[in-house]
């Protein structure tokens, strides 16, 4: 499969960035939640373009200064 490349632009592409990446390692939300101390529901919300201030902010502060950020989901995990 290879290796996978997300551009993240507004909180949405992080969302989606994360669902894809949680069901490509098979794993729920509510394990992804247990294995990283977030709540199941901050997961969701966040998976479904859910933002909060802070994401929202540094998103919209490196846009401003031209910066880009990817994320890169490779098969070994």
């Amino acid at each position: 499969m290879g290796t996978r490349r997300f551009r993240i632009r507004v909180p949405e592409d992080l969302g989606r960035t994360v669902a894809e990446a949680r069901r490509a390692r098979e794993l729920t939300q509510e394990e992804l939640a247990q294995a990283t101390g977030l709540d199941r529901t901050y997961l969701a919300r966040l998976e479904a373009g859910g933002s909060t201030i802070q994401i929202e902010r540094t998103l919209r502060l490196l846009q401003e200064l031209g910066v880009s950020i990817e994320a890169e989901l490779t098969d070994d995990g």
